[in-house]
């Protein structure tokens, strides 16, 4: 994660508030004397604050490198400047992921009996990580959506402990139960899978590229002077990779004005 860190910053940040919290919430079910009961032997308090504070501290000092090297380019190279000043990944309103993780949220609540135990570190983990990630959501940043990446995670391993933590389903209810809920989400899979594949079909070079093209490219890299622009139209994200040719319009994601270049390229060839 932390080699990570280097492309996607804002993992790193998820990685060490999770970590502070899941520490935290260890070190206080170790002073309830739940998580050391049965085999393991009373530790200390001031040894279990020691080792929250170590723990804590590794985390953050593991991440300062990856965080430094994104601050030192966002700030003094111009081109990555301006990409990071025109992100805008602003958070919905706080109703939207209500509404959205409803019935997780739902479900989960059920799940707080495994966590109060304080003997599977698995589940303290899922809640420290359930209950940090809506705060880090709507930090005073321009990047809020990218730190609830993969929430759902935490959240449906939550909702499943919380499911079959309930008692008002019989055996056969509870699997009609489980039919109902997954027929729930099937309209989810049939547009991420339309979506997906539809994506596959009209740009089948983001997954496969042609043995012909790849020699042209390497030609280029051969032929054609080093930091020359090309201006491809279907081949931009391959071509920095087999030569050392830039491109106009590259990564949709990347491209400083991608939308306006890509018309352009389309103009050009037509």
């Amino acid at each position: 994660v932390i080699i990570t860190g280097f492309i996607h910053f804002y993992e790193l940040l998820i990685l060490d508030a999770v970590a502070i919290v899941y520490s935290g919430l260890l070190y206080v079910s170790s002073l309830s004397g739940r998580y050391n009961a049965h085999d393991k032997p009373a530790i200390p308090k001031d040894e279990l604050m020691r080792r929250w504070l170590v723990s804590c501290l590794i985390a953050v000092c593991a991440s300062l490198v990856p965080l430094y090297y994104h601050y030192f380019i966002s700030t003094n190279d111009p081109v990555f400047s301006r990409y990071v000043s025109s992100v805008n990944c602003l958070a919905p309103n706080v109703l939207s992921y209500v509404s959205g993780y409803a019935i997780l949220f739902a479900l989960a609540v059920f799940s707080f009996s495994a966590i109060s135990v304080g003997r599977n570190k698995g589940m303290i983990l899922m809640f420290a990580w359930a209950i940090t990630v809506p705060f880090l959501t709507y930090l005073p940043v321009i990047f809020q959506r990218k730190l609830a990446a993969v929430y759902q995670m935490p959240l449906a391993i939550l909702a499943t402990e919380g499911f079959f933590n309930l008692n008002i389903f019989k055996h056969k209810t509870r699997n009609y139960a489980l039919v109902f809920i997954a027929l729930l989400g099937l309209p989810s899979y049939y547009y991420y899978f339309k979506y997906d594949t539809s994506g596959m079909r009209r740009d089948t070079l983001n997954f496969y590229c042609p043995y012909g093209d790849i020699e042209a490219m390497s030609w280029m890299d051969a032929s054609i002077p080093e930091n020359s622009v090309v201006l491809p139209y279907s081949t931009s994200n391959h071509i920095p990779a087999y030569s050392r040719c830039r491109v106009y319009a590259g990564h949709y994601d990347l491209t400083i004005d991608f939308e306006r270049k890509l018309s352009e390229v389309r103009k050009f060839y037509t």
